[in-house]
Parts: C-alpha cells; structure tokens; sequence
C-alpha cells in the first residue's frame, strides 16, 4: 500500500505536482502517521514548495527513526534552504555519519559548511570525497562548483560545473548555476545561451527564469556603460 501511494506521489513530484503528491502522502500518513517512508517521501515532495513544512516533516521522521540518514539528510536539505546554516550542518554532519558511503550525504555538508565563512577548506574536500564516492554522477562536481560559487570564485566553479554537464548535459542546476558562474564572471552571452538552454529543457523553471531575468538586466546595464563611454570617447577625439 505505501510503496504504491509513494510511488504515485514520486510521479507526481517528477512533473512538477508537488503539492498534489504532498496531499496523497498526508492521505496516507492519516492512517499510518509512523509510516518512515511515507514521512520521507512527504519531505521530499514538500522541499518543492514549503521548506518550512518539509523541516516539520523531517522532525517527525527522525521521531520515528532517530538514526535515520534519509531523516537528517532532509532535515539539512530543509535547513540549507531556509538559511538555518548551524541546523544544517549539524544535521548534514549525522547523514555523513549514518551513510558515509553516500556521496549525496558528503555533497550536502560541503554545501552547508560552505555557508560559513571560513568552511571552504573543509566544504571543498567534502566535495572531493563526494566526487571519488561517485566519479561518474554529478552530485560532487556540482557540489564542488557551488562551494567555488558561493564564495566567490567563478571561474573554477564554471569548470566543475562543466565537468557535471559532460557527465549529464541535461542536469539543471549544473547548467544554471554555471550560467550565473559565466555572468559574473562576465561572459554573458555564453551564459545567456545557458540559461536559455535550460528554459528549452523546461520552460516552468522559475529558477532559470530568475536568472534568466538576471541575466538580461546585467546585458542591458553592460551595453548602456558600453554605449556611455563611446560616447565619451567620440566626444573627447571631437574635442567636445
């Protein structure tokens, strides 16, 4: 019974119906609220749209499954995203722990130890681990590419992200974040090529739409310095 309603909401989730699938789960739990998987699969779904919600979840999992790797996996995917970065390292320290086999569970503690600023050293070689766990996935490519991004330096975050995309082309956050890798670095047509790219892959994501928008603004603001200085140019050899 669980497995089929888990696998109807993971289908559910996959199309971009989170909240319809988070609604089968909660059916579900009303009549079996100590179901693990039931809870997992929730916070799952509730990660798409209500970050609180799904950290409320996590909690209930890890009530019902205190060692569980999946429950404090969640937990600092939950806390990652609401800013909580003490939360989830602590959290993303525990998956690590109960699954270090996981290259998924090393992925997310170099995400979450990268929020702090004097973690890198210990994100990046989180991420390493990540990347021998599993050298032919793009989870620890892409982790590595987002520690280099989120302090601040582009171009060897652009490359780990290429090495993601040579893994698998269509992996959407390695795809936008290289974009946003290449705007600030300042190549913002190749960024604009991807970006627009993962738009074509899925026209509803509003995360490539966002940096899409970011995108364009920045183009518009560099051609308008671009245009003010030749005009200052040719007003100087004029003598103006």
């Amino acid at each position: 019974m669980s497995a089929d309603v888990i696998s109807r909401a993971t289908a559910l989730t996959d199309v971009g119906r989170a909240q319809q699938a988070a609604q089968l789960l909660r059916d579900a739990l009303a009549t079996n609220p100590g179901d693990a998987a039931l809870l997992d699969a929730l916070a799952t779904a509730e990660l798409e749209f209500d970050l609180e919600a799904a950290l409320e979840t996590t909690r209930r999992l890890l009530a019902v499954d205190p060692e569980s790797y999946r429950g404090h996996y969640l937990a600092a995917a939950s806390c990652y995203e609401l800013g909580k970065v003490k939360e989830s390292v602590e959290h993303a320290t525990r998956a690590v722990e109960a699954a270090p086999w996981n290259p998924s569970a090393h992925a997310l503690f170099a995400e979450a130890v990268s929020r702090r600023s004097r973690g890198r050293k210990r994100a990046a070689k989180a991420a390493k681990r990540a990347i021998e766990l599993a050298p032919d996935q793009t989870v620890g490519y892409v982790a590595a590419g987002n520690v280099d991004l989120h302090h601040g330096h582009m171009h060897p975050a652009a490359i780990w992200y290429e090495k993601a995309l040579a893994i698998d082309p269509s992996d959407r956050v390695a795809r936008l974040n290289l974009a946003l890798a290449r705007e600030a670095h300042g190549a913002l047509g190749t960024a604009f090529k991807g970006v627009h790219g993962l738009l074509a892959l899925d026209p509803r994501d509003a995360s490539a739409r966002r940096a899409l928008d970011e995108t364009v603004y920045t183009t518009v603001v560099h051609l308008m310095w671009v245009a003010l200085v030749a005009l200052f140019v040719v007003g100087a050899l004029r003598g103006v």
